[in-house]
């Protein structure tokens, strides 16, 4: 919120689709936050977010923090009983679903569980969008929502990969990311994730960034075929990776664009 008021129509997020100010960014998510808690969603509370990489899971994440809440990010991929276990370990009341048709799917194969025997409210992304931002107030959410957040609670519900068994949850810490965040300076960079939403190193780097008033851009997903145009078309000049990124983008056969590009650093 301070960094919005300060940087107003500066560009806070690059996406495919758009790209977002501060201010706009701001008032999306105090849309988001109203629409929460008209729900139900209470501070304390987390909320299963089954979401692809987009501008709209960062708003939603802002969004549960504003109101004292907090998202489970869940792996995409997940089926069956990993999903459902996945969604049950936060004992959330609410599970937001990407509108990609695959992740629809693999919810639908669940549905049955998840409302009948669990009583888990299915919310589909563009609904949740369309209603927050068409019938609440672009105010922020009273502080008294986050006031009495305690520095254990989770920044978000992070889980493991699952190779020794079914994914765990792992809360990193509001303390946690604030320690680090409150580090982190303001540039003119632009930083680029394809990463995970709802992994650590995606989604801990990319909003440490954008809090602190450095721009970010979005890709949908790792692609070593999309990689490099959407680091040319957003401009960036960083980009937050995990181990083998790097070496699948070695293998990519040499191309005369190979320096059309602004980048210069990762992480």
């Amino acid at each position: 919120e301070n960094t919005a008021l300060s940087l107003p129509d500066k560009t806070a997020i690059w996406s495919r689709e758009r790209t977002y100010t501060y201010r706009e960014s701001l008032e999306i998510v105090s849309q988001l936050g109203h629409y929460f808690l008209s729900i139900g969603v209470r501070p304390g509370e987390l909320v299963a977010v089954y979401l692809m990489n987009s501008p709209e899971f960062i708003f939603i994440w802002l969004a549960l923090m504003s109101i004292g809440a907090a998202p489970a990010g869940i792996n995409y991929n997940l089926n069956g009983d990993g999903l459902l276990h996945c969604i049950k370990v936060p004992k959330a009341k609410f599970v937001v679903v990407d509108d990609d048709a695959a992740c629809r799917e693999r919810i639908e194969e669940v549905r049955p569980n998840l409302e009948n025997e669990l009583g888990i409210t299915i919310l589909s992304l563009s609904e949740v969008m369309r209603k927050a931002t068409t019938s609440f107030p672009k105010t922020t959410p009273d502080e008294k929502y986050r006031l009495n957040v305690k520095e254990s609670f989770p920044l978000m519900l992070i889980y493991t990969s699952g190779t020794t068994g079914l994914p765990k949850g792992c809360a990193f810490t509001t303390s946690r990311f604030y320690a680090g965040a409150s580090v982190v300076k303001p540039t003119d960079d632009r930083w680029y994730c394809c990463m995970p939403l709802y992994h650590g190193t995606g989604a801990v780097w990319t909003l440490a960034r954008l809090v602190s008033g450095t721009s970010v851009a979005i890709g949908r997903k790792f692609s070593t075929s999309n990689f490099w145009n959407d680091v040319r078309d957003s401009e960036s000049t960083w980009f937050i990776y995990v181990g083998e990124t790097v070496r699948y983008l070695l293998n990519n056969p040499p191309s005369p664009r190979d320096k059309d590009h602004k980048l210069y650093g990762m992480l």
